[in-house]
């Protein structure tokens, strides 16, 4: 039995996409499946037995943090790192 898309009913505040809904014995079968097309941003599944909704599987979204600023506090910078006076190397050199 092919899975049925439907728009599910939920509360304002919760996302409105739609989601897969799909038999108690189907999901058994394709878990794999399912979880693997979870983790490339398909729809959520609700499992259902016997046509109620029994379980909701979602994808787990990781949070991003935002590249700015994400190296804060880790590194010090000594001295000024624009211009250096390299003389007393080139003087060593000679």
């Amino acid at each position: 039995m092919p899975a049925r898309t439907r728009e599910t009913s939920a509360p304002a505040t919760a996302k409105t996409d739609p989601a897969m809904e799909i038999g108690v014995s189907e999901f058994k079968t394709r878990c794999l499946e399912i979880m693997d097309t979870l983790s490339r941003g398909g729809p959520d599944v609700i499992v259902t037995r016997r046509g109620r909704p029994i379980a909701r599987v979602v994808p787990i979204r990781r949070e991003r943090r935002p590249l700015r600023n994400s190296l804060s506090g880790l590194v010090e910078i000594r001295g000024d790192i624009v211009s250096c006076d390299w003389t007393a190397d080139w003087e060593a050199a000679r």
